[in-house]
């Protein structure tokens, strides 16, 4: 018999959660909570299409995380769930479920797991308070190149899947990504020296903070490597591109008489950077 009233009881106390879960609790008091908890100095998160699932699950239309501007460091005006930030996106995400780790409510430190579509790839992963900062840890696969803003920043756009790891620990974040398959479009920091084109895969090391510093972007093709390092502000890039290339690139003999000013040794050139421009969207 106790075991049979500890078993109403638990049942009993389950549908009243359930109830104030829906009844109790509106989806616009859930959708500020969350930007609230996951906003800080550096970062902002945008929620449309707010909506409340069983079991305390939550889904979202579409996710923004956005690297927060000077005037953006203040909650946004607009609605909680519907607000468009005034940073540029890192990441955007469809068709977003969450669900909180319930333990981490208890100890008053609260996290959410959480998956979703990242263009035709997937990302999962989990974000919450640490010692009063925002932490988050995202992975991400299978993703084509167009469908992550932070990269156009960078200047690459194209074809290609994409996978990448995100962490962020504020104030700053990293994001460890690379590119396989790619068919690349454009030119890199508006410098026709650097042509998209001509590579296959691209891997990259970005920290996230005031600036995007780009610690290491590497761009491999047939006969040609190249890398970059430096700093991304206000849409234009300081910093400096190694380039070697051999006899075997295609182009070889057309590149080689473009590089000529910039060579240090024999098929090894440095081209610097200063306020090269990159587009913050669209295609070049």
């Amino acid at each position: 018999m106790p075991i049979k009233k500890i078993a109403m009881a638990l049942v009993i106390l389950l549908l009243f959660l359930w109830g104030l879960w829906f009844l109790a609790v509106p989806e616009s008091f859930l959708a500020g909570y969350l930007q609230r908890s996951l906003a800080g100095p550096g970062i902002a998160l945008e929620l449309t299409g707010f909506k409340k699932g069983f079991f305390y699950t939550l889904h979202v239309e579409r996710a923004s995380l956005n690297k927060r501007t000077p005037r953006g460091n203040q909650p946004p005006a607009s609605p909680p769930g519907e607000g468009r930030g005034e940073g540029p996106a890192f990441v955007v995400v469809q068709n977003l479920d969450i669900t909180p780790d319930m333990l981490s409510f208890l100890k008053l430190s609260p996290r959410f797991n959480f998956s979703g579509q990242v263009g035709q790839g997937r990302m999962r992963g989990a974000a919450g308070r640490e010692r009063g900062g925002v932490t988050a840890t995202v992975h991400g696969e299978h993703i084509d190149v167009g469908s992550l803003p932070i990269l156009a920043q960078a200047g690459i756009y194209g074809e290609g899947r994409f996978a990448f790891d995100f962490r962020w620990k504020e104030p700053r974040g990293e994001i460890v990504f690379s590119v396989d398959e790619a068919r690349l479009s454009g030119v890199f920091a508006g410098n026709s020296a650097i042509p998209m084109n001509f590579f296959k895969s691209v891997k990259g090391l970005l920290t996230l903070g005031n600036t995007i510093t780009v610690n290491s972007l590497a761009l491999e093709g047939p006969g040609i490597y190249v890398r970059v390092k430096g700093e991304i502000r206000e849409g234009s890039l300081d910093g400096r591109a190694e380039v070697m290339v051999d006899a075997s690139f295609p182009q070889y003999s057309l590149l080689k008489s473009f590089l000529e000013r910039y060579t240090v040794s024999p098929g090894y050139y440095v081209i610097p950077f200063s306020h090269a421009a990159l587009p913050s969207s669209g295609q070049p």
